[in-house]
């Protein structure tokens, strides 16, 4: 007996396919992109739209604890103080709108245990009015995916002050992240003191690095004293007097690109002072990408139009370092190094060295002669014993102890059961004798 069964269709014939085929690319797509946009973690998202002051700090108070909340900024607010981004709350800015901060604060702050994403959102400070665009306190997080720090000054990182983790994703979606138009006299576009990474086509130009008389500014883009990776970008067209480009004290490692950078006095691109991998190639998990880098076309008033250094640094991959420009001889305009500094430091050492000995000779050849002058210890007796002779020499103890006025009672204690030792031996010896 026949049994008709009614089967379900195929996906094939309900969509089609080419629209299979596009559904199931686009999902591969998304689960592919979603760690670098939205990490590993599974984040619940909330879009709140904000339209003045009030509305985005009552958002930001209001968001729950770890969970992503996205808010959306259409529009320009101004801000009287600082905005907080507060321990244990995860903020996403996002839109089109510009952060306008008030004079003398910062614009954003993220504090211990905070963490905050930029999409788009102009970072900014009031015409003619100070404070840097955002400052990232120790153990706090900030991720510029796309939108723009510019107009702020401050003395140490007009766009960024970095203490935690700081991290520009460039390429991510269609519009870049810059940072751009900041001042500061020391690392005009950011300062790093902590963790800081640049990726993709992120940018730091324009900013300039100069005190009021304009004579001293170190690091026009970016300071370093912490660790700055920068596996793609550019860092161009910035101005400083050491380091048009960069200025480093701590780590960096380079695998993009820096150009068109001016330093008044030295390192037109790079002025070094820490340790610089220069790299061809960039590493995402287990990927390696090969990436085209170089420092060229940077401009410089002495030495050292590329790199200017007090040491070596070491050079991987396809690089290029070109094409730059210094007002010293031909030899200076790419690479600079330093070789009276490292003069300097080994005349240093050496010093250091033969003063310690000097000292150290001086030291016991003075108590040496202390010891002998008030004849408690002659200068060949060594733990009481004499070296010139068989027989071990009685020591007067309580002279012996009061040369040692400095010695902790702990340590008094101590030398005195190495005497009574001593005494115990001595009477060994003069039993034996007998």
């Amino acid at each position: 007996m026949a049994v008709n069964v009614k089967s379900k269709p195929a996906l094939n014939c309900l969509f089609g396919k080419k629209t299979l085929v596009f559904v199931s690319l686009l999902f591969m797509l998304v689960l592919v992109s979603s760690p670098f946009v939205f990490g590993t973690n599974d984040w619940i998202v909330i879009n709140v739209d904000v339209c003045d002051e009030v509305e985005l700090r009552e958002a930001i108070s209001t968001a729950p604890g770890n969970a992503w909340h996205m808010i959306g900024v259409g529009q320009d607010i101004v801000l009287k103080e600082s905005l907080v981004i507060p321990k244990g709350k995860m903020i996403g800015l996002v839109g089109d709108g510009r952060l306008v901060g008030g004079d003398g604060v910062d614009t954003i702050i993220v504090k211990r245990g905070g963490e905050l994403q930029l999409w788009g959102v102009v970072v900014t400070h009031v015409e003619g009015g100070g404070g840097r665009g955002v400052y990232v306190e120790r153990g706090g997080i900030f991720s510029l995916c796309s939108g723009t720090i510019s107009g702020n000054s401050a003395d140490k990182g007009g766009g960024v002050y970095n203490k935690g983790s700081f991290t520009m994703w460039g390429g991510i979606v269609d519009t870049h992240c810059v940072i751009s138009g900041n001042t500061a006299t020391q690392g005009g576009g950011v300062y790093n003191e902590g963790t800081f990474i640049m990726n993709n086509n992120g940018g730091i130009y324009d900013n300039r690095c100069m005190d009021a008389g304009n004579s001293v500014g170190l690091g026009g883009g970016v300071y370093n004293k912490g660790t700055f990776t920068m596996n793609d970008g550019y860092i161009s067209s910035n101005v400083a007097s050491k380091g048009g480009g960069v200025y480093n004290k701590g780590t960096f490692a380079m695998s993009g690109r820096i150009h068109g950078n001016v330093a008044t006095s030295k390192g037109g691109g790079v002025y070094n002072e820490g340790s610089f991998d220069v790299k061809g190639d960039v590493r995402y998990g287990d990927a390696t990408f090969a990436v085209y880098g170089s420092i060229s076309y940077n401009v410089v008033g002495t030495e050292g139009g590329g790199v200017y250094g007090n040491r070596l640094f070491d050079v991987y991959g396809d690089w290029a370092i070109n094409s730059n420009e210094a007002a010293g001889s031909d030899s200076d305009r790419d690479v600079f190094i330093d070789k009276n500094v490292w003069q300097f430091y080994l005349l240093t050492i050496i010093f250091v060295v033969l003063f310690v000995v000097g000292g150290l000779f001086f030291y016991r050849l003075r108590r040496q002669k202390q010891l002998s002058a008030k004849g408690v210890v002659d200068s060949k007796v060594v733990s009481g014993f004499s070296l010139t002779s068989k027989r071990p020499k009685k020591l007067d103890y309580n002279k012996r102890a009061q040369h040692y006025p400095l010695f902790s009672t702990l340590t008094q204690k101590l030398f005195l059961k190495k005497m009574v030792t001593m005494k115990c031996l001595n009477k060994m010896y003069e039993v034996h004798e007998k």
